[in-house]
């Protein structure tokens, strides 16, 4: 494929507080509110933006200020009954909410980080590299479902919502632990979703924090500012700020 107009589009941006880029085979362009998304491009978040990505399937994907997501293999078709689905995490963080991908092949939801690969089972998640290695954990899980959290060192799966494990560096995973509510509260200032979904937990928690003003700092323009939609609260930190204290808790857990 030599442009995103031969690629396949699988997506749209739902919202987009600050600037974002959407890049393939060398060539990128700046993303605006309701841009497509296709197969095989990296998306990028400057510092202090964030986006949400809705796609074809009825997955969605938040991802933190300076994050790179490369939608590297993205198959719906439910005539054909085809569908999979391969993310790479390359930077920063992300929340996601699996759709009909999962629904039609369980097995066949993945995100890739430098660290680890993540199997999704049907469920709201998220995916956050740290300066001590990554952290992943469950907001909202299906009866029956796993996260399953995969290195060379080993494998854990994450069988309830609420839980969060942590990946060091050499590759060793940590036991589950519970999701505190200053994680929650990171997690939601750092990657804001529009919906969160219903069942999570982090509904005990009370609603995300309603934002009080529509742009953020660190040189973000007016074009790009004025792209968000204005009902959650934007963090300016990115998504390895906001689980470093919690996740590094995890981490030792796991070298025991």
């Amino acid at each position: 494929m030599s442009d995103s107009s031969q690629s396949i589009e699988i997506g749209t941006v739902a919202t987009l507080h600050g600037h974002a880029t959407a890049s393939l085979n060398g060539v990128s362009h700046e993303l605006t509110l309701g841009s497509p998304v296709h197969e095989d491009e990296t998306v990028t978040t400057a510092a202090g933006s964030t986006l949400e990505l809705h796609f074809t399937d009825g997955t969605v994907l938040a991802q933190s200020a300076a994050s790179t997501v490369i939608l590297d293999e993205y198959v719906y078709d439910p005539n054909a009954g085809n569908a999979e689905l391969l993310f790479k995490l390359a930077e920063g963080g992300m929340r996601a909410v699996s759709g009909e991908i999962v629904k039609a092949n369980p097995e066949g939801f993945v995100i890739e980080t430098p660290l680890a690969t993540v199997g999704i089972r049907g469920t709201a998640f998220f995916v956050l590299l740290t300066p001590d290695g990554q952290v992943v954990g469950v907001e909202q899980m299906d009866p029956a479902h796993i996260v399953q959290v995969q290195t060379p060192q080993g494998l854990m799966n994450i069988a309830m919502q609420g839980e969060f494990i942590a990946v060091q560096l050499d590759g060793f995973i940590s036991d589950p632990s519970q999701i505190t509510e200053d994680l929650v509260q990171q997690l939601r200032d750092a990657i804001p979703l529009i919906n969160e979904p219903q069942g999570s937990f982090f509904e005990q928690f009370g609603p995300p924090e309603q934002g009080d003003d529509g742009g953020q700092g660190d040189g973000q323009g007016d074009g790009g500012g004025d792209q968000n939609q204005g009902d959650q609260n934007q963090g300016d930190q990115g998504g390895h700020d906001g689980a470093n204290a919690d996740g590094g808790d995890g981490g030792d857990g796991g070298g025991d």
